[in-house]
């Protein structure tokens, strides 16, 4: 089964498709809240419309053992060859909310210069460069995991986010890089309790891959990524003055309060930052925000063919 999923859009169109890769709880599902992402004065006919595809994690579509990437890189790099088996030539058109929009940054590395392929966009929603995270420890990982998976649950619906969280059997970090159907199904006593557990577990294995990225492993300064980037920055200063996550978290608050996030205008042909007012970086695709989020996003894809 694919974990490649279309969400929108005409295959039909001549547009170039956009690929948009999951954030840290391994789900495309969010993007599924976005409206039209091709303006009307863009595409001569629904035929025209962009097609938009979400990538999820396999975690989630294998069934039997999945042995997940050992790094953020060669998470990119799964995605890649997932990709130019959906669309075997160039141009790219790449994005993702949070993690998505880091694994996007270098899949557009991975595709040019190990490719030769060009890639038109990124488009990164509220994430920030992984190269600048705080280094965590195992504990704070699961302290941050935790949270993240009860503003998870709160997202979708769910109560008890925390105490939820909790009461799964989550893989440690030094054995949360590989996962099956059938240890999670070990610890569950539902089909729900199992999808909970793996988003748990992803959330846990992405914390873990992302705090061990090192400084200019993920662009470069001195070469330039021959691509544009637009980063998507939600503002809602309560949120960033907030104390989550404990101690770690004032590292983690004041990189998503920087203007850039972490990233560097000179590792890009352009760096374009548009501030998203009013959602925190959870709650952007909530109904009362997700609008203005797919205005903004539809609005910088026109001209990109």
């Amino acid at each position: 089964m694919s974990f490649i999923k279309p969400m929108q859009g005409s295959p039909e169109s001549s547009l170039t498709p956009l690929f948009l890769i999951h954030a840290v709880s391994g789900l495309a599902n969010p993007y599924s809240r976005l409206g039209p992402l091709t303006k009307p004065s863009f595409a001569i006919s629904q035929d025209e419309e962009r097609m938009v595809y979400g990538i999820s994690s396999p975690l989630y579509t294998h069934h039997g053992s999945f042995k997940a990437p050992r790094t953020l890189e060669a998470m990119a790099r799964l995605y890649v060859n997932a990709i130019r088996k959906k669309q075997p030539y160039g141009p790219y058109l790449l994005g993702g909310w949070s993690m998505g929009g880091m694994l996007a940054v270098k899949m557009a590395a991975i595709l040019m210069g190990e490719h030769g392929e060009q890639v038109l966009k990124v488009v990164v929603i509220d994430g920030a460069n992984p190269e600048k995270l705080p280094p965590m420890s195992g504990e704070e990982q699961n302290v941050m995991g935790d949270e993240i998976f009860a503003r998870n649950l709160a997202f979708a619906g769910g109560n008890s986010g925390k105490t939820r969280a909790r009461s799964l059997a989550v893989p440690s970090s030094g054995d949360s890089a590989t996962s099956s159907d059938s240890e999670a199904s070990t610890h569950a006593s539902s089909p729900l309790e199992t999808l909970l557990l793996k988003i748990r577990s992803h959330i846990a294995l992405g914390l873990e891959l992302m705090s061990c990225v090192e400084q200019g492993s993920w662009v470069q300064v001195g070469d330039p990524l021959k691509t544009k980037m637009t980063l998507v920055k939600c503002v809602d200063e309560a949120y960033l003055e907030d104390g989550q996550f404990g101690d770690k978290g004032v590292g983690v608050r004041t990189l998503m309060a920087e203007e850039c996030m972490g990233w560097n205008a000179d590792c890009f042909d352009s760096l374009e930052v548009i501030k998203l007012i009013g959602p925190t970086h959870d709650t952007c695709f909530e109904e009362k925000f997700v609008g203005k989020l797919t205005d903004i996003l539809a609005e910088c894809l026109i001209g990109v063919h």
